[in-house]
């Protein structure tokens, strides 16, 4: 990828910096409160999309064996940050260029195209992640449609980064959460082990945690001593990932859990697109009211 300069959308006192060929990366969004996500810059994006405000995860989320194996197609995969992890990370769009179809003073679409990627993903596929300002918010619309001729596994997830400090609190609610594999360990499912998930404030563990929570309820609160941030989502599964000691954290709206991408659909894993269909995740931070 090649840095290129930012597009900016706003309305209303919202301003987004968006970046379409740094992996589409949101570089910032703010309000006349402050910011509402991590702020990113063009070069650091460039040097790695991790340091971006948000990113797109797409056609799956998560870690995939380079050794891809399902839904009739056998395929070896590349890296795709091979300083983040020796495995598939995250899908193809955090890593490519994409193109912009409209740009307007609130409205940025964007779209890749990707019969070969650069992941080696064996299904051919097309994305488009629209960015919207409305409502006193931003919001990110990502769209994923099967441009195969078999059916193929399909996923998506969000990736935003917020600031976190010592008073930092975040209230949502789930049912359980599912800890990904690690190396040779498999997953596990358990009940909520702490008061993150259950509907009130929680403080971060001073561990690093890296969780999906199951049944997200849709909306979740983020306060510290500077204000408060609203994260809406209609997707099933929320993925927090906090670093020990990091000044940011990540609360990700995925469709399917991590590590069982190839799963049945019914326990967590991939939707099966058929040739020409379409799924879409959104993604809406402001300010609750």
């Amino acid at each position: 990828m090649t840095e290129c300069p930012a597009l900016k959308i706003s309305s209303g006192g919202v301003t987004a910096a968006l970046a379409p060929s740094l992996g589409g990366a949101v570089l910032s969004a703010a309000d006349a409160e402050g910011p509402l996500l991590r702020l990113g810059t063009a070069p650091t994006v460039a040097a790695d999309p991790r340091a971006s405000g948000c990113f797109p995860c797409v056609p799956w989320f998560g870690r995939l064996n380079l050794q891809f194996d399902g839904y009739g197609r056998t395929a070896w995969l590349k890296a795709t940050l091979p300083d983040a992890s020796s495995l598939a990370l995250h899908g193809d769009g955090w890593i490519s260029a994409w193109e912009v179809l409209a740009h307007t003073d609130d409205r940025l679409l964007c779209r890749i195209s990707a019969p070969s990627t650069p992941s080696g993903f064996p299904f051919a596929y097309s994305a488009e992640q629209e960015l919207l300002i409305r409502d006193g918010g931003l919001q990110i619309r990502l769209t994923l449609r099967n441009s195969d001729l078999i059916p193929m596994p399909a996923g998506l997830g969000l990736h935003p980064y917020f600031r976190r400090t010592p008073t930092t609190q975040v209230a949502f609610s789930s049912a359980r959460i599912w800890a990904p594999p690690v190396e040779e360990e498999r997953g596990r499912l358990s009940a909520l082990t702490s008061a993150l998930g259950s509907g009130g404030p929680a403080s971060l563990p001073d561990r690093t945690l890296d969780l999906t929570f199951i049944e997200f309820d849709g909306e979740a609160i983020i306060v510290d001593e500077v204000g408060a941030v609203r994260v809406t989502s209609e997707a099933p599964f929320l993925h927090v990932y906090a670093p020990a000691g990091a000044a940011f954290f990540c609360l990700e709206p995925v469709s399917h859990l991590p590590g069982l991408f190839l799963a049945d659909e019914s326990h967590g894993g991939a939707r099966s697109l058929a040739p020409g269909e379409e799924m879409s995740l959104s993604l809406f931070v402001d300010r609750p009211h």
